[in-house]
């Protein structure tokens, strides 16, 4: 999302607590957060006014039906957003107000892994009611919508070092174990299905 921002005028879906707007305002884009909760917007807003960030806004919008002109954003991107959205119709917006040479990055969780689901359900509290996580059709879907669609995958048996996670040798395993699977999503594609995470990057909007 970062790379080669400056100048760029980007588009965040999704402005609450995770918000990479101030991060792409540091890498010198000209940013617009837009979220379908006015207090996420709020939050939003006061937190750029305490840092005086001067090429930022956040606006309270649906992502399925933005009022921005189209061709009017070089780059779109969102951090675990596109799961709480109808995926075809934001995406479909999101091709919309993309210049013809604009690119979108998405970082979203997978719904294939029966234990990651298993785990979903049981942790009903963590989670809201719309949240879907993306299938590989939805990935499929996208190439109707670009020329080009790049995903990555992470973390599946890595997920089995998070017990260690308060111990010293955590960083070590949990390091092991994402190089496997690195490997393991090159050797055996199918496998990339049951990773909790993709990192979707879409260019050449149709």
């Amino acid at each position: 999302m970062l790379r080669d921002a400056q100048n760029l005028a980007v588009l965040e879906y999704g402005c609450g607590s995770g918000s990479q707007a101030f991060k792409l305002d540091g890498a010198g884009a000209w940013v617009t957060g837009i979220d379908i909760s006015s207090k996420a917007v709020e939050a939003a807003s006061q937190r750029s006014a305490q840092l005086g960030s001067s090429r930022v806004r956040f606006l309270e919008m649906d992502a399925h039906a933005m009022g921005f002109d189209d061709n009017s954003f070089d780059r779109v991107c969102g951090s675990g957003i596109l799961h709480h959205l109808d995926v075809e119709m934001a995406i479909e917006e999101t091709t919309r107000v993309l210049k013809p040479n604009g690119t979108a990055v998405f970082f979203e969780p997978l719904g294939h892994n029966p234990l990651i689901n298993w785990y979903r359900r049981s942790t009903p509290q963590l989670r809201t009611a719309d949240e879907r996580p993306l299938l590989m059709t939805d990935i499929r879907m996208m190439g109707q919508w670009f020329d080009r669609v790049d995903a990555s995958f992470f973390h599946l048996t890595d997920l089995m070092t998070v017990p260690l996670r308060r111990r010293p040798s955590f960083t070590r395993w949990a390091g092991r174990a994402a190089r496997f699977d690195n490997a393991l999503f090159r050797i055996a594609p199918w496998s990339r299905r049951y990773a909790w995470i993709a990192v979707l990057s879409l260019s050449d909007p149709i």
